[in-house]
């Protein structure tokens, strides 16, 4: 057996594929099965162990002894590519909405993993500096009234807009605040996620109204062309973070820094 066929083998066996005398490992007081699975349960728990810190959220709902199970499942389908394991949480929504006991139990649940793998992604997402065009909030005090109009915002690409056919936010916000007698799960949410500097991700549940004004602006659409009605929703923008900074409109529908 070459090394390359031995690794295989072993990797097999650590996905209960395989068994220890596949691998040649011996057997004396200890079988070959026994010895693997020391081995097995250190790959499947330390594993378990990366998932359960992106998804407190989902171990919370469905519970210690659920999540382990779901982990496994995950572990043991698609076990990881490399040693790097910091983005191995990716795809473990899709591994349990295979699993059609849970999916029946929880209908939500793949949309909470969705948010909480977008939140783990966003918290070590590092900044991106801005260009050279656009100019900090703090400089909209330079710009006369008679440009108000120009003016032309830019969102943030740490700022992420997502839908759901459930009340993920307001479920956060329960588990957080252990307070369910109130949550409604069966709400449609637009939930705008939001990463500040350094601190951690959060999460804003948006009205109709907001959502309009987000979309308009992160088309790159100046003030004078989005709706009037929106645009006192504008401070709740500014106040979480979400805008990176301004650009004018001119008439040639070109930008040009104030």
């Amino acid at each position: 057996m070459t090394l390359n066929e031995l690794q295989q083998r072993f990797t097999k066996a650590l996905r209960y594929q395989s068994s220890g005398q596949d691998c040649n490992v011996l057997s004396d007081q200890f079988s070959a099965i026994e010895r693997v699975q020391i081995y097995r349960n250190n790959f499947v728990i330390s594993l378990s162990e990366v998932l359960a810190a992106c998804y407190p959220i989902t171990r919370q709902l469905v519970g210690d002894e659920c999540f382990d199970s779901m982990a496994r499942h995950h572990v043991t389908q698609h076990p990881p590519h490399s040693g790097n394991v910091i983005t191995y949480g990716a795809g473990f929504a899709d591994s349990v909405s295979q699993l059609e006991n849970i999916t029946a139990a929880v209908p939500y649940l793949a949309d909470v993993m969705s948010i909480e793998w977008l939140l783990d992604e966003l918290k070590r997402a590092e900044d991106i500096p801005l260009k050279q065009s656009i100019e900090p909030i703090i400089n909209l005090t330079s710009v006369a009234e008679s440009q108000h109009s120009d003016i032309v915002f830019h969102v943030k690409p740490s700022s992420h807009l997502v839908h759901s056919n459930f009340a993920i936010g307001r479920l956060f916000q329960a588990v957080r605040d252990n307070q369910f007698d109130q949550l409604d799960i069966h709400q449609n949410e637009t939930l705008l996620l939001v990463k500040r500097g350094s601190g951690q991700p959060t999460i804003h549940i948006l009205d109709n109204q907001l959502q309009q004004l987000w979309t308009e602006i992160s088309h790159g659409k100046p003030l004078r062309h989005i709706d009037p009605a929106l645009l006192p929703q504008l401070p709740n923008l500014l106040n979480w973070d979400v805008v990176a900074g301004f650009t004018l409109f001119s008439e040639n529908n070109s930008r040009s820094k104030v």
